[in-house]
């Protein structure tokens, strides 16, 4: 995976590895970041992503200690919200401009490969 990488800073790639190990870390770190001035809770989200609660939990967990995530507690619900610090937004940023080069290149390979008409590359790469 690492020599697919090449555009991304070290910096990036490191926590891209830490992010990419956790179950939903990849698709946290986008949805917050799109949508990175609102509160949210781990159902809310959850919801959004179609995934179980408890697993979304944990991964928001996780990205909290790494501080991509920010966790407001306010009575007995705690709200996430992606973290303002410049640092880690222009490293995500990078990461999903990345992402979208890599994915607009499946494409184009899968449009060569199988024909532009064919629902082909959804088939064959249902992770992206």
């Amino acid at each position: 995976m690492q020599h697919l990488m090449f555009e991304l800073d070290d910096f990036a790639r490191a926590l891209f590895s830490e992010i990419a190990e956790l179950e939903y870390g990849l698709e946290l770190v986008r949805f917050l970041s799109t949508t990175a001035s609102t509160l949210r809770t781990c159902d809310d989200i959850a919801y959004r992503l179609n995934a179980p609660p408890v697993s979304i939990e944990s991964d928001l967990r996780v990205l909290a200690r790494l501080g991509f995530v920010n966790a407001v507690h306010a009575d007995n619900v705690v709200f996430f919200q992606f973290s303002c610090d410049s640092s880690l937004s222009r490293v995500i940023r990078d990461v999903c401009a990345w992402q979208d080069r890599w994915h607009a290149r499946l494409r184009q390979i899968s449009n060569t490969v199988f024909g532009k008409h064919t629902d082909v590359y959804r088939t064959l790469l249902p992770t992206l």
